[in-house]
């Protein structure tokens, strides 16, 4: 996952509403800046939204705002992430002169991924560390990577809406049951996790299935990061299932089958078909997206119909986000 890493300036283009900005593409972002601190072809430090610097004299500016990167109207355009001109680094104790394209900068400024913290009422007592034999449901956010694009061209895809809530996994490993959150596996108790499991009589269901499984999804609902789809009760959609055993991830046919056995909810399919779609087409249809309540969804996520590996994003399924630009985060 991109926090902050040296890009190259794509393209430069003049700020409508101010003289002296500009803005810059870096990857699939546009990032507003000082005419004099971009232009194209440049190598420049980039800030993913989402992260969170330590504080640092750099980043005084970002004391109010806790030190986190999002996504804000620099004079009326949308400025998403944050550029910082090589010779800046300097101030961070380091030679500017080796920097090369894609170098990981994190360490170097101290910027980490922002992550939602999760009410331990929620996740109640916990197990232990998230397994090992499990993968994590992390999604690269596709404007950090817009050439692998290029890895599906020719693939059936799949988009589903993205809820915002908590990631959840339940497993079942050689007959054992088992229930995570993002990073951690929980004990049985009465929090809002194990509450799918009796809502479904899911632990019962699972060990039936006669396999090692894992089902991950988007858990969602009161008391839920603002609970933006005014979801009345605690909730669960499915988007993955991971064959432990096999190691791999079940293609979209198969995941439709193992929740219609299972007889619960998966996430809404929004388009499955050809890839014919741009960058710009995603991004077009992540800020179009509406929850049932009529509220700005969170964005959307693409995935291949039979799993593919990405060498671009590293990763062993393809699979990515965009973020509707109007959702508040």
């Amino acid at each position: 996952m991109r926090v902050a890493t040296v890009e190259k300036v794509i393209a430069v283009s003049n700020h409508t509403n101010a003289d002296n900005l500009a803005v810059a593409t870096i990857l699939g972002w546009d990032v507003v800046c000082k005419k004099s601190e971009c232009s194209v072809d440049d190598l420049v430090a980039y800030v993913n939204i989402d992260s969170v610097v330590e504080p640092h004299p750099y980043f005084k500016f970002l004391e109010a705002k806790s030190y986190r990167i999002r996504p804000i109207k620099i004079r009326g355009v949308l400025s998403q992430g944050l550029l910082i001109p090589l010779s800046e680094l300097r101030s961070f104790g380091c030679d500017v002169d080796n920097f090369y394209e894609g170098q990981d900068i994190s360490s170097i400024i101290k910027a980490s991924h922002y992550e939602k913290k999760v009410p331990s009422k929620m996740i109640g007592n916990t197990k232990g560390s998230f397994p090992k034999f499990l993968i994590r449901t992390d999604e690269d956010n596709l404007r950090n990577y817009p050439n692998a694009l290029k890895e599906i061209h020719d693939s059936e895809i799949y988009i589903t809406q993205k809820i915002d809530g908590c990631s959840a996994t339940y497993f079942v490993k050689s007959g054992l049951f088992g229930v995570c959150s993002r990073s951690l596996e929980l004990q049985p108790d009465e929090n809002a996790f194990w509450s799918i499991v009796k809502k479904f009589d899911l632990a019962y269901k699972m060990q039936n299935l006669g396999s090692d499984i894992a089902i991950q999804g988007e858990l969602y609902g009161p008391n839920i990061q603002g609970n933006p789809t005014g979801a009345n009760q605690i909730s669960f959609a499915a988007y993955n299932i991971f064959f432990i055993k096999e190691r791999r991830f079940g293609s979209l046919d198969e995941l439709t089958e193992i929740c219609q056995s299972l007889e619960i909810p998966q996430t809404k399919v929004i388009y499955r078909g050809p890839m014919s779609h741009s960058l710009g087409d995603f991004i077009g249809l992540a800020n179009s997206q509406l929850y049932e309540n009529q509220k700005t969804g969170e964005g959307i996520v693409i995935r291949t119909v039979q799993p593919v590996r990405s060498k671009i994003m590293g990763k062993d399924r393809w699979s990515a986000k965009v973020l509707n630009e109007s959702y508040d985060r």
